[in-house]
């Protein structure tokens, strides 16, 4: 995915703003490299971490991608069956926004001790 991200790319974990600096919300491809995908690494052990997608539909230059994550995170906890979705903003062959729901309650309450 990486090489595919715009430099002005967005990010938003949207319904994590209570828990995630920012609100969040990642501007800018770096720093997306730096927060999002360094922080999921620390979080969730990467031999464990399993994305089964469910469904996958695209109309213009939006993709929506329905998926499920299981893994075991750095506290030995079963993030198990979390369903989520991804909206993904792609004109040009960039993405330029993305737009991740998640159970925002499992992961504060598996990851973050709340």
């Amino acid at each position: 995915m990486i090489p595919y991200l715009a430099e002005d790319a967005t990010w938003t974990m949207m319904g994590c703003d209570s828990f995630l600096a920012n609100g969040g919300r990642t501007e800018g491809k770096q720093q997306i490299i730096d927060g999002i995908f360094t922080l999921s690494s620390k979080i969730y052990e990467r031999d464990t971490y399993r994305m089964d997608v469910r469904n996958v539909i695209a109309s213009d230059e939006y993709v929506a991608i329905e998926f499920t994550v299981n893994a075991t995170n750095w506290k030995g906890r079963l993030y198990k069956d979390a369903t989520c979705c991804t909206v993904l903003r792609i004109p040009d062959g960039l993405i330029t926004e993305v737009r991740e729901y998640v159970d925002s309650h499992k992961v504060e309450t598996v990851n973050w001790d709340t």
